[in-house]
């Protein structure tokens, strides 16, 4: 629905917050994406996400490097071409098995990944194969 009101990208976002830990790594990586990428306050990523074909193409086009984090090449040129974006809140069932592979150690290296590469190594030199999105959208 919102994705047909003319918005670029919509997240899902849980209404359902998990537990202490997934909170809090949800709050650093959007601090992080607002700080390094200019997201508005207030908005929030997350890997549940709609995106128009030329968002996608424009992510993924000509990026090398040794990480990839599509939520952050989505906004990392947005302030030459914005990107409209939108939350979508809906309601996470609980698991019925497994457990979350998230633990402080994770998301700590998560977070640093993304500093590193989106902050301090803007330009991204060495090469690796992207997913296979770029030949899925041409």
């Amino acid at each position: 629905e919102k994705a047909l009101k003319g918005y670029d990208v919509v997240y899902g976002i849980p209404k359902r917050r998990g537990n202490l830990l997934r909170l809090l790594g949800g709050r650093m990586r959007d601090m992080l994406f607002s700080c390094l990428l200019g997201v508005p306050r207030g908005m929030r990523v997350s890997s549940l996400r709609v995106m128009t074909a030329a968002v996608a193409r424009r992510a993924v086009s000509g990026r090398k490097g040794s990480f990839f984090y599509l939520s952050a090449e989505i906004y990392k040129n947005s302030r030459r071409r914005p990107v409209r974006t939108a939350n979508l809140s809906y309601i996470q069932r609980e698991r019925k098995e497994g457990k979350s592979g998230y633990s402080l150690s994770t998301l700590a290296g998560l977070w640093g990944r993304i500093f590193w590469h989106y902050a301090l190594r803007r330009d991204n030199a060495d090469a690796k194969t992207l997913y296979r999105i770029k030949e899925i959208i041409k």
